[in-house]
């Protein structure tokens, strides 16, 4: 069995020390693109049919296109 060295130590403390600080701006940016999402959905849930038309959305794919970060929903493709 090796011994454990000052240095290994040293480095694995600097690792866990460095993914603990990442945690709380990881935990953000996941809240953030929650917010994002479901304020983009209740957003374009408010459209009505119409306008849901003009942009070439149907009602059924606002959740699709919101869950899948679309920024052009032509290339969403139609079932006839």
């Amino acid at each position: 069995m090796t011994a454990l060295t000052l240095s290994t130590f040293s480095d694995f403390a600097n690792s866990m020390a460095g993914r603990m600080a990442e945690m709380p701006v990881r935990t953000w940016k996941s809240l953030l693109r929650q917010y994002t999402a479901r304020k983009a959905l209740a957003d374009m849930m408010a459209l009505d049919d119409r306008m849901l038309a003009d942009i070439g959305l149907f009602r059924s794919e606002i959740s699709s296109v919101v869950a899948h970060r679309c920024s052009d929903p032509t290339r969403i493709e139609r079932r006839q």
